[in-house]
């Protein structure tokens, strides 16, 4: 005899196949709307793309499917946007949809930004007349083969049965272990066509979700690596940007603070801890490495941002959190690779760790040391002050980014693009809440300054968000304020308006035996300000001392977007900045 629970789920299942039933005898659903209703069930809430043939129908179906579609002005403009929204957000949350041949060759940077970041993307691209019997296609490109040595995964639908699954899937894929990008190509007959075969989860209506990452390191390593960083006396923390996919970050303060660990962190990691701790030792991380006999790795890589590891000494151990398999091995024989989601995994080093020491203090680490690495911190800091204090005209970078640290509110996400201006954000600028500081990070990309800053603030709206671009940075994709003026969305930039990438230094340097041919200076007399009026921003110039700071709070008071041209000194040292 059946029980009541089986009779019951039997009747659930009934009700789902009859209901399955009903939706297939409707009316066929054509492939732009088996698409936008595939990305609403994954949790898309945004989708930014250039209109153009054959995707003006996917576009207009997401809107139908209360998907907010934002219109870039470039095809670049619009990956950019996604990457930075989906970090801001924690997850994939937006998708890019752009037409044939070109415009999928477009969305190249953003794809490699993506994936040398490690960031979940989906693009999906259309591929013109498959049909056509090898004649030729207008826009004939494979977008899949090009976009596939730099994303997860790139396929072809070429049908419109098995359209939703195929979307879905790619979803799916993009937070799958390590997050990155994903491509699929969407032949035009696919979108064009329709279909009465629907997936059965349609019927239930569930929203699809990744599967919930986990520690997947055994117990004897977790063990392991807890008595390594018990016995130490000099460890370190290096804290990456892969820590953002966690969102659980509790666990830091009490690693750092009970067990008295120093921490680093990656530019784009700033502010998981805020950079005025007593234990941060970002701005003096070289001399911290150097001396450590101990290095636990979260969420961090040894790629150039950590100068490929060779800051840190020979003789200590490194232990490694991370979710990806080749990011959580053993180092060099030296090593304790502990693979899995960073929160999951830390929590179980710190039940592992136990209590703190019975002293105050720790009793296993070298006090002197820390007192050692504090005092070159503070005399750090007041370098860098003592430089923003010099007066110059027109001002240095140091000069008027004192002001922006004096105005900034601390919830802001500051997005850094550039060269000089950049290096001196990093060091000006503190980070004192999380996700608040992004930059070109891993694969150093120019030009995502505007782009990310309408992503982040879509993503985010509640907090207020300020890109500083070089010149040259803005000039690759300043068009792009036009699209947060249409689109409502306030962000504000500062150009730093020092005439050419790396101000005169690089003319100079390089140049000066040809100086009848200006390579890296700009004309004199650019006006950012009168661009971004043109595009329907407020236009700001800043030229003089103190002017910034009223200029910064106006603007965050704004509901607009507002460009914000500050003359700069071109005069300064070209200096690799992370």
């Amino acid at each position: 005899m059946r029980s009541g629970t089986d009779v019951a789920e039997g009747s659930v299942e009934i009700s789902r196949r009859r209901l399955l039933e009903r939706m297939q005898r409707r009316d066929p659903v054509a492939g732009h709307d088996v698409v936008a209703r595939s990305l609403a069930r994954c949790g898309i809430t945004h989708v930014y793309g250039v209109p153009g043939r054959p995707i003006d129908a996917t576009l207009a179906a997401c809107l139908r499917a209360d998907i907010r579609v934002i219109g870039a002005r470039q095809q670049q403009g619009a990956a950019l946007m996604s990457v930075a929204h989906n970090y801001v957000a924690g997850g994939l949350r937006s998708a890019v949809i752009v037409s044939a041949g070109p415009a999928v060759a477009n969305t190249a940077t953003g794809v490699l930004v993506a994936h040398d970041n490690r960031w979940p993307l989906l693009v999906i691209g259309a591929r013109r007349g498959t049909d056509t019997g090898g004649a030729g296609a207008f826009q004939g490109f494979d977008g899949a083969a090009f976009l596939a040595p730099i994303t997860k995964s790139a396929s072809l639908a070429a049908e419109t049965e098995g359209l939703a699954d195929c979307v879905v899937d790619a979803c799916l894929a993009t937070m799958d272990g390590a997050p990155g990008p994903v491509y699929v190509d969407i032949a035009e007959e696919a979108l064009s066509g329709r279909t009465r075969r629907l997936p059965a989860s349609w019927a239930a209506g569930a929203p699809v979700a990744p599967r919930a990452p986990a520690c997947e390191a055994g117990a004897d390593a977790i063990h392991e690596a807890a008595r390594a960083l018990r016995a130490s006396r000099r460890p370190v923390l290096l804290i990456g940007k892969g820590l953002r996919w966690s969102g659980d970050w509790a666990w830091l303060r009490q690693l750092v603070e009970q067990h008295v660990v120093v921490f680093a962190a990656a530019p784009m990691a700033r502010g998981f801890l805020p950079d005025d701790h007593p234990m941060c030792v970002s701005d003096v991380r070289g001399q911290a490495l150097a001396e450590a006999d101990l290095v636990l790795m979260v969420g961090a890589r040894f790629n150039w941002t950590f100068h490929y590891g060779i800051e840190v000494s020979p003789t200590a151990r490194i232990i490694r959190i991370d979710v990806d398999p080749d990011e959580s091995r053993d180092v060099l024989g030296r090593g304790i690779g502990l693979r899995g989601d960073a929160a999951a995994t830390a929590r179980r080093l710190l039940d592992a760790l136990g209590p703190r020491s019975a002293t105050p203090r720790g009793a296993s680490r070298d006090v002197d040391w820390l007192g050692r690495l504090q005092a070159m911190r503070r005399a750090g800091d007041d370098a860098i002050r003592t430089q923003a204090a010099i007066r110059v005209e027109p001002m240095s970078p140091y000069q008027w980014l004192g002001e922006v640290r004096e105005v900034l509110p601390a919830s802001a996400i500051t997005v850094l693009d550039g060269n000089v201006v950049m290096a001196a954000a990093q060091r000006m600028l503190p980070a004192r809440a999380p996700i608040g500081r992004i930059t070109a990070a891993s694969n150093g990309c120019m030009g995502t300054g505007i782009p990310f800053a309408i992503g982040a603030k879509l993503a985010c709206p509640g907090r207020p968000v300020v890109a500083i671009c070089g010149d040259f940075g803005f000039g690759l994709s300043g068009i792009e304020l036009e699209t947060a003026v249409r689109h409502e969305v306030p962000i504000t930039a500062i150009v730093a308006n020092n005439s050419g990438p790396g101000g005169s230094t690089r003319q100079r340097e390089f140049f000066a035996a040809h100086a009848d041919e200006p390579v890296a200076r700009y004309t004199s007399g650019i006006r950012h300000d009168l661009i971004a009026a043109a595009l329907g921003a407020r236009g700001v110039r800043v030229q003089s001392p103190g002017e910034l700071g009223p200029a910064l709070r106006a603007a965050l008071a704004a509901p607009s977007t507002t460009c914000i041209d500050v003359v700069t000194h071109g005069d300064v040292p070209l200096l690799p900045v992370i």
